[in-house]
């Protein structure tokens, strides 16, 4: 069973700045009903992510490439790509659910879909999915119980939601850009080793873990096993875990007041140099000026921090 976090941050009107509570940890499935954040930047977390506009549009740019969600609607894309929301419209309720990666690559799901989402494809459902307000809202608050039968429950009811929509066709928003045909891989045992590897970097990337760690744990020689995952993922395991480390920064920088070196070390990074140089790499600022800019745009703004 896979389990299920609940959102902590606090919806700052207009702007959305930061990846919170169920975007930067990559084994946890989470679902919610909200009003949708327009996005300044692309974000990127290790999940499948679903979404139900339900009283008007809602845009995304995915890799330069500008999409837009027809309200009642379903949509569903790999998270991985680097995405944001630009366009909210009049948009006031939508449903946002997210799918580890792991979990996705073990649901008995359609082998096109399944194919589609992997490679990058954004894809809506052919026609406006049913869903009525009354039953979200019972799989939300069973959702917040935490109780596991029911936790499970809600993790049943998003693949069921998967497989009817394949029942009622899809259809591509935005193609792969590589979209030549790929070869059925629900069988693959690559996939499964794949799938453990993501298992191990979802329970350890806080913790000094090592290509060979992760190696180990498949039974394969650290070289193939980095072939075999970027063949998949499309990025390298370093990479994987260093995203996903920084989104839990920005996490954890954006919703807390914790010193900015304590929270290097709690996200899984030896020093606060490494931790800086990979942040400004990937962010484009420091953890301070982000740290100012997300607080900044919170109703519960906690106050300045320190900077070390």
């Amino acid at each position: 069973m896979t389990p299920i976090a609940r959102q902590s941050e606090s919806q700052a009107e207009g702007f959305e700045d930061h990846s919170l509570g169920a975007h930067y940890h990559p084994g946890r499935i989470f679902i919610e009903e909200r009003r949708p954040a327009v996005m300044r930047h692309h974000h990127w977390h290790g999940h499948v992510e679903i979404n139900l506009p339900f009283d008007d549009d809602v845009e995304y740019r995915i890799n330069g490439r500008r999409f837009r969600l027809p309200a009642n609607h379903l949509g569903v894309f790999w998270a991985a790509v680097p995405h944001r929301m630009v366009e909210a419209h009049r948009c006031r309720r939508m449903m946002i659910a997210y799918v580890p990666i792991q979990q996705f690559l073990i649901w008995p799901l359609d082998e096109a879909l399944f194919n589609d989402v992997i490679r990058g494809a954004v894809m809506m459902s052919a026609a406006p999915y049913p869903l009525a307000p009354d039953h979200l809202a019972m799989l939300i608050r069973d959702f917040e119980r935490q109780d596991a039968g029911l936790v499970q429950l809600v993790s049943d009811e998003i693949l069921t939601l998967l497989k009817r929509t394949t029942r009622y066709g899809w259809t591509r928003l935005l193609t792969p850009d590589d979209d030549t045909p790929q070869p059925q891989r629900r069988n693959d045992p690559g996939l499964e080793q794949v799938r453990v590897m993501l298992d191990t970097i979802a329970q350890h990337y806080d913790t000094p873990l090592t290509v060979d760690d992760i190696a180990r744990r498949v039974g394969l020689h650290p070289n193939y096993a980095m072939n075999r995952f970027k063949k998949v993922m499309r990025t390298s395991i370093k990479q994987y875990i260093t995203r996903l480390r920084i989104n839990h920064a920005k996490a954890l920088l954006a919703d807390t007041r914790r010193p900015i070196l304590d929270i290097a070390l709690a996200v899984g990074f030896s020093t606060n140099s490494r931790f800086y140089a990979a942040f400004k790499r990937y962010e484009s600022t420091t953890p301070q000026r982000f740290r100012d800019a997300a607080q900044s745009l919170s109703p519960g703004n906690p106050g300045p921090a320190n900077e070390g």
